[in-house]
């Protein structure tokens, strides 16, 4: 969960460390620098994150932004 303002915009962004954070709460240790960002995560709905999980393993998963 993300607070809005008018418009349902997402005060600042999602940044990595959040991410990482949330995914420590379910039982995942990733560190910040495996998540891939390719654009800000600054509206609610869903988006699709990549983590580089080995050079040549990248995972990607499903994140929702919700107020």
């Amino acid at each position: 969960k993300v607070k809005t303002g008018s418009g349902d915009k997402v005060f600042g962004s999602v940044s990595p460390k959040q991410i990482k954070d949330e995914l420590e709460k379910m039982g995942y240790k990733i560190d910040k620098k495996q998540i891939e960002l390719d654009y800000s995560l600054s509206s609610l709905g869903f988006h699709d994150v990549d983590i580089e999980l080995h050079k040549k393993v990248v995972a990607t998963i499903k994140i929702e932004l919700k107020k």
